[in-house]
C-alpha cells in the first residue's frame, strides 16, 4: 500500500513522464521512469523484509485501583533470522485509559526483542483488555506500508475503589462487646498458638509481657483456632435500588462493600458475596475484589428472593453487612426479619441521588425514608452508616461514636 508521499512520488514520475514525451526528452524520460518504479520497488523490498512478530504485555501489576497509573512493558520479538523494516507500533488500550499507546520502532534484529514501555491511568473499576497491537511495517523512504493486526490481548483488573476504614476500630460491629472482630474468633481448644500485636478491644489479660519486653510492643497471646469468624456481605445491585453500573450511587456501594469486605478479610474473617441475583458465595479477599470489578446492576425488582436465601443460607453468630440504598418501610422490616439468624448487623444506606440537587418535596421524601429506616434499624441493634454519592464512606466511619459499652461506662 502506498503511502502519501509515495503517491505523491508516482504522480511525479507520470508528470515527468508525460513532460519528456511533450518535449521529446530521452534523459527526462529515463528519471521519470526511474521515479515512477521507486515506489513499486520499495514495496518489493518491503514485502520481502517483513517479519512475523510476537508481543507479550507486562503490566507492573495484573491488578490495579481507580486513580492508579500503571506501566505496562511491551516485548516485541522478531522470530525470523532477518532484521525486521521500520515499524510503526500502536497498542490499542480502552478509551477510559486515555489515547492508544504509539511508538517508533527501528529494525529489530533477527530473533532479537525491543522492549517499549508506556503508563495508563485506571479510572473505573472493571475487567480491561490490552490490545490488541496494530503495526504498520515502512520502507526507509517512507513510500510503502504493510498495515498488520496481532490479536493477542492481555487483562488488567480494577478493583473498585478501598476505602481506608482502619482507622477507626471496627468494635462498631456488635458495639457493644468491646472486643475487637479481629478477637471474635471461635476458640474451641487452649493450646497455645503464637502471637500479634495489640489491637483496641483486646482482652489486656491476655497481653504476653515477657514478648512485649523483647518487642517494645504489647503482644497478644492467640490461641488455636477452630473456624473463623465469617462476615456475609449483601450488595444490592438492582437498577432501580440505586441506579445503573457506572453511576455514582451504584459504584459508591461497590466500594463500600469492597472496602469493609477488604478490611474484614484482613482481619481474619471470612467473607461471603451475596448480590440480589446471587446467594452468599465465600471468596478468598483477591477473589471477593476480582468479583466486585466486574459487578454489573441487575433487573430484580425486589429483594425478597435474595433476602429469602440470606435467611437460609445464615451461619450461626456470623457478621452481616448489606450495603442498599434506604429502604422502604416493607423493606426495611424484611431486612430485620431476614438477619434474625445473624449476629452483629451493619447497613450501609446510599443514597440513590444527592438529596441537595432534588427539589424541596423530593428531599423530604429521601430524607426521611432514610431517617425512618436508619431508626428502624438502629432500635434492633443494627450498626448504620448513611452515606450521598459523593461522599466517602471512611467520613462517616472515622466521625463514628464511641462504643456503647464506652459510652455507658462514661456516663456511670
Amino acid at each position: 500500500m502506498l503511502t502519501p508521499r509515495g503517491w505523491a512520488v508516482l504522480a511525479g514520475g507520470l508528470v515527468l513522464y508525460v513532460a519528456s514525451r511533450i518535449i521529446g526528452s530521452p534523459n527526462l524520460h529515463i528519471a521519470a521512469v526511474g521515479i515512477g518504479a521507486l515506489p513499486l520497488f520499495a514495496g518489493l523490498v518491503l514485502r520481502l523484509t517483513r517479519a512475523p512478530l510476537s508481543i507479550r504485555r507486562v503490566p507492573a501489576t495484573d491488578h490495579a485501583y481507580p486513580g492508579s497509573r500503571i506501566r505496562v512493558d511491551v516485548q516485541i520479538r522478531n522470530r525470523s533470522r532477518r532484521t525486521t523494516p521500520l515499524i510503526l507500533l500502536e497498542d490499542q488500550v480502552p478509551s477510559s485509559f486515555g489515547r492508544s499507546a504509539r511508538a517508533v520502532l527501528p529494525g529489530i534484529p533477527g530473533e532479537q526483542e525491543q522492549t517499549i514501555a508506556y503508563l495508563i491511568t485506571c479510572r473505573r473499576r472493571g475487567r480491561y483488555q490490552l490490545g490488541p497491537a496494530r503495526l504498520q511495517f515502512t520502507d526507509p523512504f517512507g513510500l510503502t506500508k504493510i498495515l498488520t493486526t496481532i490479536p493477542d490481548t492481555d487483562e488488567l483488573v480494577v478493583y473498585p475503589e478501598v476505602e481506608d476504614l482502619s482507622a477507626q476500630p471496627v468494635a462498631a460491629f456488635g458495639a457493644g462487646s468491646g472486643e475487637s472482630p479481629y478477637n471474635r474468633i471461635f476458640r474451641g481448644g487452649q493450646e497455645f498458638y503464637g502471637m500479634r500485636e495489640y489491637m483496641t478491644g483486646d482482652d489486656l489479660r491476655r497481653i504476653h509481657w515477657p514478648s512485649t519486653a523483647r518487642t517494645g510492643h504489647l503482644m497478644i497471646r492467640q490461641e488455636e483456632v477452630a473456624r473463623r469468624s465469617v462476615v456475609t456481605i449483601l450488595l444490592d445491585t438492582r437498577i432501580t435500588a440505586l441506579g445503573r453500573d457506572g453511576g455514582a450511587a451504584f459504584e459508591r456501594a461497590v466500594s463500600a462493600a469492597a472496602s469493609v469486605g477488604a478490611l474484614l478479610s484482613g482481619r481474619g474473617f471470612t467473607v461471603r458475596l451475596a448480590t440480589s441475583e446471587n446467594p452468599p458465595v465465600t471468596l478468598s479477599e483477591e477473589a471477593f475484589l476480582e468479583q466486585l470489578a466486574s459487578i454489573k446492576a441487575g433487573r430484580s425488582a425486589s429483594l425478597g428472593p435474595a433476602l429469602l436465601q440470606l435467611k437460609g443460607k445464615a451461619v450461626a453468630d456470623s457478621t452481616l453487612v448489606i450495603v442498599t440504598a434506604p429502604p422502604q418501610a416493607a423493606e426495611a422490616t424484611a431486612l430485620i426479619r431476614a438477619a434474625a439468624g445473624y449476629g452483629p448487623k451493619m447497613a450501609v444506606l446510599v443514597y440513590p441521588t444527592d438529596p441537595k440537587s432534588l427539589s424541596a418535596r423530593e428531599q423530604g421524601e429521601l430524607e426521611g425514608r432514610a431517617a425512618a429506616a436508619h431508626s428502624s434499624l438502629a432500635r434492633v441493634g443494627w450498626d448504620v452508616f448513611l452515606i450521598a454519592p459523593e461522599q466517602k464512606l471512611a467520613e462517616v466511619w472515622r466521625s463514628r461514636k464511641i462504643p456503647r459499652r464506652r459510652a455507658a461506662e462514661s456516663r456511670s
